[in-house]
């Protein structure tokens, strides 16, 4: 798993190169630590074996020397035979001692001279045991030395004995002069390995180093950092693909960075032609709201006189065929007025202009209303239409009147495109919402349908047969109304098998300031406000409020 990425460079707490310098002088320690130890176990002991050997020589050839003269009683022949040896290859002292012990002659001069006096020490026992060549180290005067006894022997009788005192130093100090040399070439040599340690790990992490720089001025943003390395080995290798890596990134960083180019790029345009499409949206709604408000007054005027004529028809002897004349007429002119008053109402939602009219009333009651209202069309038609309330319906803050348009609308399409059957209406309680639904056994929509069902002039293929008559603009008026309640709506529909509209409608115990909706709207409008004024800076003309006409949606 990687690490997490930081900004902040790591810095190393150590340096290799002085890591492997002290583990290569400890190295070198250990390997001369057992040559050492090698030398004192091994070399020691046969450097000393083969100077008491010498001395050992030494020793039997001088007993076997002076027996002759020692024989004949000549005492000075042999103090001359045994002075030729003194001072030779470190013998400080010789001592000749006869068989009963007695010092016969002591190369030491003065007080300190044991001659003529009985001798015996350490190595005495010894000798009268092994009637041979015996070495070991005696103390005289407070000195240490290595005393090399030799009784000369006849008929296994001890005539006389010699020892040689040889000076500690004599038979150590050669090892002793050997171990102070090994330690010198020692210390040299991890001095030496340390130095060379160092000096070689710094060529080798140099490359190193130089790599780090050079991906730390990469990671800087400068790309063209790159590590000459020219070593001819695997570090040569890491740094030519390392280069080739950065070629990559390079080539991915300025392609990722055209890319962004072109992307803002027709970010840029699409923003611009749909900031077009919206002023050009705004002026076309401008356009229906001030055409509506023009044809709304004469259109409601033409539908009033109509009206009067029709009611009046039977007072006025109009004949049959003109009569059924001015009743196409009258319903002609009905839906030219509910298409305008369509119109007004998209321009009023589109501006954010449409309020709603909050008071307390009861979902039920309106559905109830609605339902009654409709009861006569649907039983001309022969089809079952009713109410259903599951549990109570609690009051709630609305707008009657719009809920009652958007109900209308559902309700009165599915009486309209129900060839038989039933239309059934139900309003239920579900958690902090109540829920309507509008059933129907009637044509039924495919996916294709229901994706357009609330855009704006969208009809299905079989309500455009049944009814060539509409405009296509009802679901769409009323999915706005229901969202300014802050309410949704779903469909659940198959072709051929009926339609189910669910309206889930929120309780307000309280008026809201403002729904979710009602804010989108707001900001379309301020959107809408911009481009208003634009449009009457180019000339064209403002929008005008509905509300001064005074003529109803449902005239």
């Amino acid at each position: 798993m990687y690490a997490a990425f930081s900004d902040q460079v790591w810095k190393p707490k150590t340096s290799v190169k002085i890591r492997f310098a002290i583990a290569q002088g400890f190295f070198i320690t250990i390997i001369i630590s057992l040559l050492a130890g090698t030398l004192y176990f091994t070399v020691k002991p046969r450097l000393v074996s083969t100077i008491d050997n010498s001395y050992k020589i030494l020793v039997d050839n001088l007993a076997a020397s002076i027996y002759p003269t020692f024989q004949s009683g000549d005492e000075q022949g042999v103090v001359k035979d045994l002075e030729k040896v003194e001072g030779q290859q470190g013998v400080q002292y010789i001592l000749l001692t006869d068989k009963n012990d007695k010092v016969y002659y002591d190369s030491v001069p003065g007080v300190d001279s044991l001659q003529g006096k009985t001798y015996t020490d350490s190595l005495t026992p010894q000798l009268e045991e092994t009637k041979d060549t015996v070495v070991g180290k005696v103390t005289r005067d407070g000195v240490q030395y290595y005393n090399y006894a030799f009784p000369f022997v006849e008929n296994n009788q001890i005539i006389y004995t010699i020892r040689l005192g040889v000076d500690e130093q004599v038979v150590d100090g050669e090892f002793t002069q050997l171990t102070h040399l090994f330690l010198y070439l020692g210390a040299f040599a991890i001095f030496l390995g340390i130095i060379s340690a160092y000096l070689l790990t710094a060529r080798l992490t140099k490359p190193i180093i130089a790599l780090t720089e050079s991906a730390l001025a990469i990671r800087a943003g400068n790309l063209n950092a790159y590590a000459t390395i020219n070593t001819h080995d695997e570090l040569e290798q890491l740094s030519r693909e390392f280069q080739g890596m950065v070629e990559k990134l390079k080539q991915f960083y300025f392609q990722e960075y055209h890319q962004k180019k072109e992307a803002l790029d027709s970010k840029k345009r699409i923003e611009e032609v749909n900031s077009r499409l919206q002023q050009l949206d705004k002026q076309k709604t401008d356009f229906l709201n001030t055409a509506s408000h023009q044809l709304r007054t004469p259109l409601s005027i033409i539908h009033w006189s109509l009206s009067m004529i029709v009611e009046e028809a039977p007072h006025m002897n109009i004949p049959p065929a003109q009569l059924e004349l001015l009743q196409e007429s009258l319903k002609s002119t009905k839906r030219m007025v509910d298409m305008v008053n369509d119109l007004l109402d998209i321009s009023r939602i589109e501006q954010g202009r449409k309020e709603l009219n909050w008071e307390m009333a009861n979902y039920g009651k309106v559905c109830t209303d609605l339902v009654a209202a409709l009861q006569p069309l649907a039983t001309k038609k022969n089809l079952t239409l009713s109410y259903e309330e599951k549990g109570q319906i609690p009051d709630s803050y609305l707008d009657p009147k719009s809920y009652y348009e958007v109900v209308n609308n559902f309700v009165d399409n599915a009486v309209k495109y129900t060839p038989e059957g039933f239309v059934k209406v139900t309003a239920e309680k579900v958690k902090e919402t109540i829920e309507i639904r509008i059933s129907d056994s009637g044509i039924g929509m495919d996916d294709a349908e229901k994706a357009q069902l609330f855009t704006r002039f969208a009809r299905g293929k079989e309500a455009s047969k049944l009814f060539a008559n509409g405009s296509g603009l009802g679901m769409y008026v009323a999915q706005s109304i229901l969202r300014q309640h802050g309410g949704n709506i779903t469909v659940e529909s198959e072709k051929g098998k009926g339609t189910t509209f669910i309206l889930s409608m929120p309780i307000y115990t309280e008026i809201p300031e403002k729904t979710p909706a009602a804010e989108e709207e707001s900001q379309y409008a301020q959107v809408g406000a911009t481009t208003n004024k634009a449009a009457e800076s180019a000339g064209s003309p403002p929008a005008k409020s509905s509300d001064a006409l005074g003529i109803a949606k449902n005239t």
